[in-house]
């Protein structure tokens, strides 16, 4: 697959891989980063940055029931670095577009009711 730049993209499944594929792209950089003292710093910022680029489109999700609105975008974020952190520890074997597919889905059961495609 030809990777294009599409961050902008209001399909939350583009984001994501698009997202994967700079970090395929910089693998050796991330680990690098990831292995040094600022390793925790970096993901920190890397979860606040996805759940900025992706509040628009997880303000548009409906409630569940017994979750906080707010909560979402936060557990989202977490656990797209937490899949992150895996593929790393998988020595980032798999495609961006397999570890995409496994993020969506991972957080596809709360997103229900929101139209999600590739």
């Amino acid at each position: 697959m030809v990777h294009s730049h599409m961050i902008g993209s209001e399909n939350p499944v583009d984001m994501v891989r698009h997202i994967f594929w700079h970090l395929n792209e910089n693998s050796k950089n991330i680990t690098g980063v990831l292995s040094c003292e600022s390793g925790e710093l970096f993901l920190r910022y890397l979860r606040e940055y996805v759940s900025q680029l992706m509040a628009p489109w997880l303000q548009e999700i409906p409630a569940v029931k017994d979750i906080p609105k707010d909560f979402l975008p936060d557990h989202i974020s977490a656990s797209f670095v937490n899949v992150i952190q895996y593929w790393i520890k998988c020595g980032m074997a798999q495609s961006p577009e397999t570890m995409c597919a496994y993020f969506m889905a991972a957080v596809g059961p709360l997103l229900q009711g929101r139209q999600i495609s590739e």
